[in-house]
């Protein structure tokens, strides 16, 4: 029963957005906004964050069956998956896979 309230709200392939357009998912400290949450089943999630000096998502991890990916605009970011820990400064990025995230 669950399943069928987490169903995609669109069968849309395609779409444009402004900056404007994207749906906010505030977490902690930090601006995240993602592109395309009108679909739940697509298999890479896109954020556009944006952190003050030492701001953070809180305590709880995001967690998600997609592949995430990003690249630091500005600045630099620390980020821990699975253990490890990463400084990732401007220009560079990470990608995790799902199947990354188990086990």
């Amino acid at each position: 029963m669950a399943e069928f309230f987490v169903l995609p709200v669109t069968k849309q392939n395609i779409w444009f957005y402004e900056h404007n357009d994207l749906a906010v998912v505030t977490r902690g400290s930090a601006d995240l906004r993602v592109l395309g949450a009108e679909r739940r089943d697509k298999k890479l999630q896109l954020f556009f964050e944006r952190y003050a000096p030492g701001a953070n998502i809180g305590d709880e991890p995001i967690v998600h069956d997609s592949e995430t990916a990003a690249v630091v605009v500005q600045g630099s970011v620390e980020l821990e998956v699975g253990g490890q820990r990463r400084r990732i400064n401007s220009g560079g990025g990470f990608q995790l896979l799902a199947s990354s995230l188990t086990g």
